[in-house]
Parts: C-alpha cells; structure tokens; sequence
C-alpha cells in the first residue's frame, strides 16, 4: 500500500547485526526484521559435495539459514527433520507395545519358571536396544522453544541432562532388564529341565533371578511416556485433533481395561493358593493351562465392573481381591466419567459452526419477518447468508491467526498460502524471481489482503473510476 514499497527491501550492516528493511516512505510503515552474524553464518562445512549437503538436508534438516523462508538452519539434526520425525513415531508405536506386553509380564508370566523364556523376549531387547539409542540421540536433535532454535552441542546436551524428569526418567524406564533376561538364559541355566544351572555365573538360590523380576515393575515407568504418544502422531501425520480425540479416548478405555485385567491376575495370584486358583479358573471353564482363556475371563469381569453390569457369576473372593474391586470400581467412574465428557465436548465441537450458523439464520428470518418481507426476497436473503457467513468468519478467523504471529512469522506463513493467487495479475506476473524475493514480496502484499463478496451480475470495478488497488476476482 501507498509508497512503503517504493525503495524496496534493503540490507546493511551495523556492528554484528545485519538489518533488513523494507519500505520508509509514503504510508506504509517500516518493517525491520533483525539478524545477527550468527544466524546467518554458514552451519555446513563448505568442503562437502552437493550431493551429500542435499542428503544431510533432506534427511537430517542439517543446512545453512535461509533467512526469506525464516528457516534457521541446522549443525546437527533438526527435530522437524524425516529422521527426528520417524524415530518419534516409531517410539511411539514401541510405548503402545509396551502398554500391551508390560502388563502381561507382570502379572500372567511372572511365575514362569526362571529359566523359561519369555515368549516376547527378542522384541523386548529390540525395544530396550532402541530406547537406550534414542537417549544417546537425544543429545543430536536441536531444540526449539519460543526464544528461537538452539543447535549447540553443550547447550542441548545441557538442557536434556538438567531435566530431572525427561533425562533420569529416561535412563531409569529404559534400562535393559530383557538383555539381563537373555544372559541368564545363556550362562545361569543347563537347558535340560529349566532349572538354574548350579555352575552359571547367577548362582544356584535364584536371587538374583528374583531381583530381576522385582526391577521389571521399572518398566510400568514406560506407560507414563504413552502420553506424549497423541502429541507426536496428531503432529507427525496431520491428524485433526477431533479425530485424535477419539482416538484417545477409546485407547485410554481399550488400556484401562487391559491394565486392571492383568491387575486382578496379579491380585489374584498373591492372595490365594495354587489350589484356590486352579479350582477357581475350573469353575469358570477356563483351562488353566490356556493364557487367551485366563486373560479372557479377567478381562470378562473388568468389563463387568466398568459397564457396572455386575451379573455376579465371578466376583472378589478374598480379602485382597475385595480391596483391589473397590480400587477398581472408583478408577471405573472417573475413566467413564471422563469418557462421557469428552464425547459431548467432541459432538459440541463438531455443530459448533453449523450452530452459530443456524443462530444467525433464525436472527435474519426474525427481522426480515417484521419487516414483512416478500416470500422470494427473503429466499433470496437465505442462499445469500448461507454464502457470505461461513466465509466471513474463516476469513475472520485466519486474520485473527494471522494478526497474533509476529511480523516474520506472519511472512514466512504468506509465502505459502495462496502461492499462486497473484499468477493471474499480469503486472505482478513480471516480477523477477531472483534469490526469493518474489515469494517475500507477495507474502507482504498477501498480509494486506481482505476479501468481498458480491452478487452475481454485480459490478465489481468500473474502467472510469480510479485505479487505487488491486482486485483479484
């Protein structure tokens, strides 16, 4: 607008800072955008061929700063980079893992005889392989935050190890209890009948296996992590948040009752006899010797107590089991509770916008009936509304998102949207592409943009008035 283009985009040094201007006459007003030497060096070592600074780039994000498309640049590996993103969603689908198998190891395999491999234990030291290396990655992957992009070694490695909460809850959840598993089958066992090996390096009284089986309740610390799971699959593959929502909802349920289940077991187990247990599964045609069938009839009775059915044929028959059914019961209320509530926040959310536009209908029928209005004329006031509002408020909306970003920001997001709105406008066909400043200039004119709506049959510009701005139609 106005003159603020007419000395175009400048730069210049002052001391270690290298200011970009852009307008200063006229009624646009100057835009600066600041950065220093340091933001612009050079992160790639000049010495490296294309080829390979294209690898780097496209698989790790490791590049030199572009400064018109704001991208900071990297020396090690970005945390937008494929790479970062594919070792998030495959931690991610290994936590899920975990949620499924951790449970099953503490409760329906834990008697397992100590030297009877557990049926899981290849992809358990595949999983505890990767979440020591994902540690070790951690002090590659750079941080963003809202001061800016950090990608120095101290200061990331820093900032990882002074978090008490992500480093040592890190290192404590990840550590390799099923490689320990693994070597007591290799050196503490003779292979003949199960038994420990009365020459192996874990000795002949089994204590040590015991200390094993104790420390696995370490890896109930990995369920903590599923919370960062929604974050990074909603960001990673674009999921909406509605959606994942729904996701989230019947994944907490589907746990829940998987986590009590393996629970009752557990309970079960340490209260009663062998006997007891033995007969108990009897009664319940259940085969004692058959886990689906075990784990089905637990998971049966959950369900019972979380439906608050209750048919009574399995109930709490022991002191401890009673206790655990009281537990239960209260966790069931607040998991169903929370469940309902987010399934009506989900079904307001969704008719919020038909909503408003149903309000806003019902207003403009109300007048146009005091006005009494001719039938034809207000079919015609209801297609036209129909048109306009929605259109209006998400234009609205992305003005409110696009006002609350600050100026750099605002610009590198332009260049992007409606990249080739400006394509049918001869005279802006023209501009020189050279070094991005096409992109950067339209993002500028982009920012200043609002829409109108007419009628068909309407005349939207004259040739006799005057030519003051531009009309993209």
């Amino acid at each position: 607008g106005g003159g603020g283009w007419g000395r175009g985009a400048r730069g210049r040094r002052e001391g270690s800072v290298i200011t970009f201007g852009l307008g200063g006459s006229g009624r646009g007003s100057q835009k600066t955008v600041l950065y220093t030497r340091k933001d612009l060096s050079p992160k790639v070592p000049a010495y490296l061929s294309p080829g390979l600074r294209s690898f780097l780039f496209r698989v790790f994000g490791i590049s030199d700063p572009n400064v018109w498309l704001g991208y900071p640049g990297s020396r090690i590996i970005h945390p937008t980079s494929p790479f970062s993103s594919a070792m998030e969603l495959t931690s991610a689908a290994l936590l899920v893992y975990c949620v499924g198998v951790v449970p099953l190891q503490l409760s329906f395999w834990n008697n397992l005889p100590s030297c009877q491999k557990l049926p899981t234990l290849e992809m358990d030291m595949f999983v505890d392989t990767f979440f020591m290396f994902e540690i070790l990655v951690r002090f590659f992957i750079g941080v963003e935050d809202a001061g800016g992009y950090t990608d120095a070694l101290p200061a990331v490695a820093w900032r990882y190890v002074a978090n008490p909460t992500r480093f040592c809850f890190d290192v404590f959840t990840s550590i390799p209890l099923s490689w320990v598993d693994w070597g007591i089958l290799r050196q503490g066992c003779d292979g003949t009948d199960g038994s420990t090996g009365r020459g192996g390096a874990f000795g002949s009284d089994g204590g040590f296996i015991r200390i094993v089986k104790t420390l696995r309740i370490l890896k109930l610390g990995r369920l903590l992590k599923i919370v960062k799971f929604f974050g990074i699959i909603s960001e990673r593959l674009d999921i909406s948040f509605s959606r994942m929502r729904i996701v989230k909802l019947f994944f907490v349920l589907a746990s829940s009752i998987h986590v009590f289940a393996c629970a009752f077991w557990r309970v079960k187990e340490e209260s009663l006899s062998d006997d007891a247990v033995l007969a108990w599964l009897v009664s319940r045609d259940a085969d004692p010797d058959v886990l689906s069938q075990k784990y089905v009839t637990c998971i049966y009775f959950v369900c019972t107590v979380f439906t608050t059915v209750g048919f009574g044929d399995i109930s709490a028959t022991g002191h401890w089991e009673r206790v655990f059914c009281i537990c239960m019961m209260c966790c069931a209320a607040c998991v169903f509770g929370l469940i309902l509530g987010e399934l009506q926040e989900i079904y307001s959310a969704s008719n919020t916008k038909t909503r408003e536009l149903e309000d806003h209908m019902e207003s403009v029928v109300s007048f146009l009936e005091q006005q009494r209005v001719p039938r034809q004329v207000e079919r015609h006031v209801k297609n036209w509304i129909r048109f306009q509002y929605p259109q209006q408020r998400a234009d609205a909306q992305s003005q409110a998102i696009m006002d609350s970003l600050p100026m750099t920001l605002r610009q590198v997001l332009a260049c992007f949207m409606n990249k080739n709105l400006f394509s049918k406008v001869p005279i802006l066909a023209r501009v020189p592409s050279d070094d991005d400043l096409k992109d950067f200039f339209m993002a500028e004119l982009l920012v200043h943009m609002s829409s109108n709506f007419f009628l068909a049959g309407s005349v939207v510009a004259d040739h006799t008035a005057p030519a003051d701005r531009i009309l993209v139609i």
